[in-house]
């Protein structure tokens, strides 16, 4: 099938180390350095910084969250948590069941520059060219399919 074939690499992933700092000149003394967006990945999986600034958005609450304040006062360091954002490539598989993250990173002058590391786990075109009739097809998936029949129809190619 697709996913057993060893000389196919059917991930295009890459891993990036961000900096985001704010110069003292700049009037704004809260800047957002990475303007709110959603990743072209599957999922973007990123440990969490020691210097907060990333914020997820809560599209019910219509509010944005910041995941280094929920696990202040847990017993390990932040540094050892991991948020996983979804991708726009798992809202289209799922019908939009599940959404892109949409997120962006907010910087203050008063704080340490931000360090960030994303993992970017993004498909091969050939990946989507290859599921698209199994997801498309009436036929072939319905709503009602369970993730376990979807894991053995991808598994079958």
């Amino acid at each position: 099938g697709l996913l057993h074939t060893s000389s196919t690499h059917f991930a295009s992933s890459n891993h990036r180390l961000s900096r985001y700092v704010l110069t003292e000149s700049e009037a704004n003394p809260l800047k957002e350095s990475l303007r709110s967006h959603t990743d072209w990945t599957l999922t973007t999986p990123i440990p969490l910084s020691a210097t907060s600034g990333l914020h997820l958005w809560k599209p019910h609450s219509k509010q944005w969250v910041a995941p280094e304040a929920l696990v202040t006062g847990l017993p390990l360091p932040r540094t050892r948590y991991v948020v996983v954002l979804a991708g726009k490539w798992i809202e289209l598989l799922t019908k939009q069941r599940v959404l892109a993250c949409v997120h962006r990173v907010v910087t203050q002058t008063s704080q340490e520059p931000r360090l960030s590391a994303p993992f970017f786990l993004r498909p091969k075109e050939f990946v989507f060219e290859s599921l698209s009739g199994q997801f498309n097809d009436p036929e072939q998936a319905s709503d009602d399919m369970s993730t376990e029949e979807a894991i053995a129809r991808i598994h079958s190619m």
